[in-house]
């Protein structure tokens, strides 16, 4: 496996460590503490609660060390901890007023603070992930120009002995991979809000079926056979049945609110497609970790933690309900065709920068010399 493989594939699949559980343990138990009502009960809590701000602190700085040993990496810390890091900051001075302050006076928690930080941690979650999307766009841009605008001035000899990694097929897809995984952010936060409709959650999802589905014919003919070639494939795959599993189960929620036999038919057989092909993703996430390099099942998070409680309740609830009303033969038992919508995420227009002057100086130089001493040994 030689470095470009590696440095190529391997920050596509892993997902950053988790930090230290003890700065989440020490969090909620300071909270509990605090609801105690006695002044020991407060001081207790505000020595947990310090110990999480201390472990939260110790926790990215392990996380740089992480970042900096070979093979370097860019992981930051994410997941739950992103707001907590706010909230352990806030309760910790929070606490340290409440310890000044004599019990008798019966303080409080101020509650506009905590209201705020709640708020706060929502804000900043919605920037991060609007800022999340801008880079997979600079990321496919960046891939897109190297396709559309570097391989085709290489000479065809160079383009063929280039790595396997860097052929226009792996760009492609990893270009098509950014735009999915983008996508997939969208769809996130559409489930999180309350004004995004049936319709607008499907046409993401089939979107992103699009998008994985583009990245794996990229991918398929390739003789990637090995090393992360192979993960990188099984990866795609694995990301791929995963939005068919979403796109399927928001087609099925849509066709039921018809109100026709048929349609409540379709429903029912898009949901148990929804089904099946999350179960099915689920054994190529297995299969993906066991290919070598062996990794880690993640646990399950942004639109698959929703979907995966979802998608089995969701459609047992559903057939159940239309197989009670209709007759087992008006039930399709082949799913129907998902929506073809055009794709609306786009790389970023990237463009190379100009050569800088001193590379045609040297050049000039370079062949100056050579022309000299070409006439020298005449």
């Amino acid at each position: 496996m030689n470095l470009s493989q590696q440095t190529v594939s391997s920050a596509w699949f892993f997902p950053p460590p988790s930090e230290p559980g003890k700065a989440g343990a020490y969090y909620y138990h300071g909270l509990i503490l605090d609801e105690g009502n006695t002044e020991k009960s407060h001081g207790m809590a505000v020595a947990a609660l310090q110990a999480a701000d201390e472990d939260f602190k110790e926790s990215k700085r392990a996380c740089e060390a992480f970042n900096a040993a070979p093979p370097l990496s860019r992981f930051d810390i994410f997941g739950f901890f992103f707001p907590q890091g706010s909230s352990i900051k806030l309760k910790s001075s929070e606490m340290n007023e409440w310890r000044r302050a004599p019990v008798s006076t019966g303080l409080q928690a101020p509650v506009s603070k905590l209201e705020c930080s709640g708020m706060n941690a929502v804000f900043w979650l919605e920037k991060n992930k609007r800022a999340s999307i801008d880079i997979f766009l600079k990321a496919a841009g960046y891939l897109d120009c190297a396709v559309r605008h570097v391989l085709p001035q290489l000479p065809s000899e160079l383009r063929r002995n280039l790595p396997v990694d860097l052929a226009e097929g792996v760009l492609r897809a990893l270009c098509l991979q950014a735009l999915g995984q983008g996508v997939d952010i969208q769809l996130g936060m559409a489930i999180d809000s309350t004004k995004a409709t049936l319709a607008v959650k499907r046409r993401l999802a089939c979107e992103m079926v699009k998008y994985w589905q583009q990245a794996q014919d990229n991918i398929m003919n390739l003789p990637l056979s090995k090393g992360w070639g192979e993960k990188h494939r099984l990866f795609v795959k694995w990301k791929y049945i995963e939005a068919k599993a979403g796109a399927y189960y928001y087609h099925g929620l849509i066709l039921d609110e018809g109100n026709t036999e048929k349609s409540h038919g379709m429903a029912v057989a898009a949901l148990q497609a929804a089904d099946e092909y999350f179960k099915e993703s689920k054994r190529a996430c297995e299969a993906f970790n066991a290919a070598p390099p062996l990794s880690r099942n993640p646990p399950l998070w942004g639109t698959m933690k929703y979907l995966s409680e979802k998608i089995p309740k969701d459609t047992s609830s559903k057939v159940r309900i239309n197989r009670d009303l209709y007759s087992h033969e008006k039930i399709m038992e082949t799913a129907p065709t998902l929506p073809d919508f055009a794709l609306a995420l786009k790389p970023d227009e990237y463009q190379l920068p100009p050569v800088d002057a001193s590379w045609n100086q040297e050049h000039t130089k370079g062949q100056t010399g050579f022309n000299q001493l070409r006439n020298d040994k005449r």
